[in-house]
């Protein structure tokens, strides 16, 4: 992850925080707002309780002392007239009192102590009122100089006075509360919208700078991401312009070398081709991972997937090394798979099991119910856990002193990924490596190798050869004279205009991509194929590897060949074009 990843990975965190601790804060202080507002709440209901209370205590001693006050205005009523409705009136105001002396107990109660007892004593005054009343008869009235309940109404009235002060100091000191508590719920009211307003504005602030942040570097990881895809572009075009500049000279030892093996005699002489054969293969198999890599960077490769079985795949890479501790074991299992990839990332783990695994590889397959495992195994010193991931890198080595551009292993996990097959590594220091490939099973299918329709099918055809490279054109018209075909070479569009004008009727055209510089070739092919009935075949051939030109040639519709090319390779393409018509 480089600078611009890590500073937008830490703007989304910022942001994300920022959101997440706002929300958490305003949470919280509204949990507690709302949690003393509740408080609160709670009090001004006891505080309007007790209010209810004194008022429902001053009311019942107002209704005691009237109904006191009637039962003795009745009871005078009674003594003086022998009213019998004044009878009715001193029962019913005995009654009333007494309900209201319980109702004044029962609000004592339920208040403060000093309520209570106030209530106790004029209960206590009232009940003996009512026994004084009861016993003064009409006689004890007449005889007696002065009232005997006179007393016990004046004590009542300072009872009842004393009731209603410690009433109405309650009553005072409840509403002062009341008022305390209306105060700091109208604060807390509007600490609690203050903070609901603006928190949320605080956190927009916050998370829109964060916002500004991220996309400033999203853009820095953005060119980054497109100053590394074009570095890796650029480094592809190197690849194939080199390898392109290096290839024509190439391609024609290569040719020349194999037309020298099918004339010398001597074994000396064969001996030096062979030595001088190995040589170019060994740039030609350099070139080959170059161009492995260019092509499956450029998106060029096509997959072509077919059942096709494990052990046609194993015998061909064996065959590349006859000489070599190579051990495969034998499978008869059928793999989805494009075997021509296949073969390719097989190979490059057996070369580079011989390589640097102590001269030893062995190739196992492991069957399952839907999958079919391929391992390369050697015993070589071993991968190192730090550098296991390392070594699937571009122009990686580990420090080994051996030959190579270290692209092997880069290759093979790219193709690997192209196939939807996972690669997997098992290694210990001094324990060797294993690494295992994995492929969906398939059913038995017909195979035909390509070319196997016939031997030699350019053996009497005609075949125009176009190249402006005279020693390209040269090596390339001695290979196909030495597999039987009847060569024309050009060396360009005008030559071969000239040539069909004069009645030749080629049915292979072979062209190089590059004509006096330009990409030219396959317009300059398409051109000549329709000025024939019916149209020769073409096989393109080239040195360019450039991604954007791989890509020319996939949609080309032509066959093609990188350069160098060997007579092989002419033959076996020239054979599957030809066999199909």
């Amino acid at each position: 992850m480089n600078a611009a990843e890590r500073h937008t990975a830490q703007s989304y965190f910022r942001a994300d925080y920022i959101l997440v601790a706002t929300t958490l804060l305003v949470c919280l202080l509204v949990g507690l707002l709302l949690l003393a507002l509740a408080r609160e709440s709670a009090m001004h209901r006891q505080t309007l309780s007790t209010i209810f209370e004194a008022r429902a205590a001053r009311d019942a001693t107002l209704a005691l002392t009237q109904a006191l006050a009637d039962a003795d205005a009745a009871r005078r009523a009674i003594l003086i007239a022998g009213d019998s409705d004044a009878r009715i009136v001193y029962g019913t105001a005995q009654i009333d009192a007494r309900t209201h002396m319980h109702t004044l107990r029962r609000i004592g109660e339920q208040t403060s102590p000093e309520v209570a007892a106030a209530a106790a004593t004029l209960g206590m005054l009232s009940e003996r009122y009512l026994e004084e009343l009861d016993r003064v008869t009409a006689s004890q009235l007449r005889s007696a100089r002065t009232d005997p309940t006179a007393a016990t109404r004046v004590a009542i009235n300072e009872a009842a006075d004393a009731m209603r002060e410690q009433v109405n100091l309650r009553n005072d000191t409840a509403r002062g509360r009341e008022d305390a508590i209306r105060q700091r719920i109208d604060v807390i009211a509007a600490v609690l919208a203050f903070v609901a307003f603006l928190a949320p504005v605080l956190a927009i602030l916050a998370v829109r700078r964060e916002r500004r942040l991220w996309r400033t570097s999203n853009e820095l990881a953005e060119a980054a991401r497109e100053q590394a895809i074009e570095a890796d572009l650029a480094k592809s075009r190197f690849l194939a312009v080199a390898s392109h500049d290096m290839r024509q000279p190439l391609h024609a030892l290569s040719l020349y070398i194999s037309a020298l093996e099918r004339r010398v005699e001597t074994p000396e002489a064969r001996d030096i081709l062979t030595k001088m054969d190995r040589a170019t293969q060994s740039l030609v198999g350099m070139f080959s991972k170059l161009l492995d890599l260019a092509r499956v960077q450029a998106g060029a490769v096509k997959l072509e997937l077919v059942a096709a079985p494990i052990q046609d795949v194993l015998d061909r890479i064996a065959a590349e090394h006859p000489e070599s501790a190579l051990t495969v074991t034998p499978s008869s299992a059928f793999v989805r798979t494009d075997p021509v990839l296949l073969e390719r990332l097989l190979g490059n783990l057996v070369a580079n099991a011989l390589k640097h695994g102590g001269g030893k590889a062995r190739v196992a397959v492991r069957a399952h119910e839907q999958s079919i495992d391929i391992s390369v195994e050697d015993d070589g010193p071993g991968i190192a856990p730090e550098d296991q991931e390392r070594i699937f890198g571009e122009f990686v080595r580990l420090g080994r002193k051996t030959d190579g551009l270290g692209l092997g292993l880069a290759i093979v996990r790219r193709i690997a990924a192209l196939l939807g097959a996972p690669l997997t590594l098992e290694s210990k220091p001094g324990e060797g490596a294993r690494f295992t490939v994995s492929l969906p099973r398939a059913a038995p299918a017909n195979s035909v190798e390509p070319g196997s329709a016939g031997a030699n099918a350019v053996a009497g055809q005609a075949v125009l050869v176009v190249d402006d490279d005279e020693h390209a054109l040269e090596a390339m018209a001695g290979a196909l004279a030495d597999l039987g075909a009847v060569v024309y070479a050009n060396a360009d569009e005008a030559g071969a205009d000239a040539l069909l004008a004069s009645g030749v009727t080629p049915r292979l055209i072979i062209m190089d991509l590059r004509i006096n510089g330009e990409i030219a070739g396959i317009d300059i092919a398409r051109r000549l194929r329709q000025r024939l009935s019916p149209p020769p075949h073409v096989i393109i051939v080239t040195g360019d590897t450039a991604p954007e030109t791989l890509a020319v040639l996939q949609l080309s519709g032509f066959v093609w060949l990188i350069k160098p090319v060997n007579p092989a390779d002419i033959e076996q393409a020239a054979q599957t074009l030809l066999s199909s018509t």
